[in-house]
């Protein structure tokens, strides 16, 4: 049995940047997918709140060891800052906190 799948590209999240709206051009056609704009308020918002969970832990030692602790044998885990230079690193930050977020109880 042999299953087709094709890759459909219904909307792309951007924010509005001239080289993500290029890159949606190039990739997938202009006029083939709508760009949506990011509801940036929100979104900011939730990274800095991540940010701020990351600096506690980052600068305060004893509430690391004890996350460190917690999250010991189930998932090896060390917290990323987001540095605004690394373009990544907030994709880093934010997956390393889901990941570690069942351990915060």
């Amino acid at each position: 049995m042999t299953v087709d799948l094709t890759l459909t590209v219904s909307a792309v999240v951007t924010d509005k940047s001239a080289n993500m709206v290029k890159v949606v051009e190039i990739a997938v056609g202009k006029t083939e997918v709508p760009p949506l704009f990011c509801p940036h308020t929100k979104l900011q918002n939730m990274l800095l709140k991540i940010k701020a969970i990351v600096t506690y832990f980052k600068h305060n030692c004893v509430e690391s060891d004890e996350l460190r602790n917690a999250v010991r044998g189930e998932a090896e885990t060390k917290l990323i800052q987001d540095v605004s230079t690394r373009w990544n690193s907030t994709y880093y930050m934010t997956s390393e906190i889901f990941g570690a977020e069942k351990f915060g109880k």
